[in-house]
């Protein structure tokens, strides 16, 4: 399953506005999440860092490494 494709599962699955976002920063650049910070998606979303995690969670990972 790629990125985009779980992003759009779990907004089936209704995400926050704010979780949105981060799925919005994500797909915009998926490069940068690979070797980005939860601090920096954070902020390139506008969102805080516990948002991140939890949409990773929602994306079915153990977190945000």
């Amino acid at each position: 399953m790629t990125i985009r494709e779980a992003a759009l599962a779990a907004a089936a699955d209704g995400l926050t506005p704010a979780e949105r976002q981060v799925v919005e920063a994500v797909l915009a650049e998926p490069a940068r999440v690979a070797f980005g910070t939860v601090a920096e998606l954070a902020g390139r979303s506008g969102t805080s860092g516990p948002t991140v995690v939890r949409v990773a969670r929602k994306l079915g990972y153990d977190g945000y490494r």
